[in-house]
């Protein structure tokens, strides 16, 4: 079986790491109170990365034996497939990421990390739309009590707020 370096998954990351220096990087020119929270948020980003790496490189080969059994049938379909359905799951959450920041831009940090809250769950299967609703609602009020209220850090307004309220 041919290994493959240049694949989505190998993208993905690269693109990760390459986001969370640059974001690192760039904190630089904030006063030090100011870059305490995105440098935090890099560095958690980084330290993510590199700890899946390691572990993706220095794991475990061996599966366990209720998948050596499976794994005994077809292995090279098992592989096809999962490699797959892997790559589809970067591709939609990539695809959620950049939604949730247009639609920050657009309807403003609050409505938009509702609506990831509440889209993510029943995406990844979840159907009591009441736990739904509450956990987007928690998160979000969680989210806006923390960063907005007691560490006053102003949150996007959005295009449309900014439309109605003038």
């Amino acid at each position: 079986m041919k290994k493959q370096y240049l694949n989505l998954e190998t993208g993905m990351i690269v693109a990760m790491l390459l986001f969370g220096g640059i974001f690192f990087g760039s904190t630089y020119t904030f006063p030090e109170t100011a870059a305490l929270l995105p440098r935090i948020i890099s560095s958690f980003m980084l330290f993510s990365v590199l700890l899946y790496i390691v572990v993706k490189r220095f794991g475990s080969k061996k599966p366990p034996a209720a998948q050596q059994q499976k794994e005994q049938v077809k292995p090279e379909e098992r592989a096809e497939k999962s490699n797959r359905s892997q790559g589809i799951n970067w591709y939609i959450s990539s695809l959620l990421m950049f939604c949730f920041f247009a639609l920050v831009y657009l309807t403003g940090f609050e409505f938009a990390t509702f609506a990831y809250g509440a889209i993510i769950p029943y995406l990844l299967g979840y159907r009591n739309y009441k736990m739904i609703f509450l956990f987007a609602t928690g998160m979000t009020a969680i989210i806006i009590l923390v960063f907005g209220r007691l560490f006053m850090i102003p949150l996007p307004a959005g295009l449309l707020w900014e439309l109605l309220s003038k």
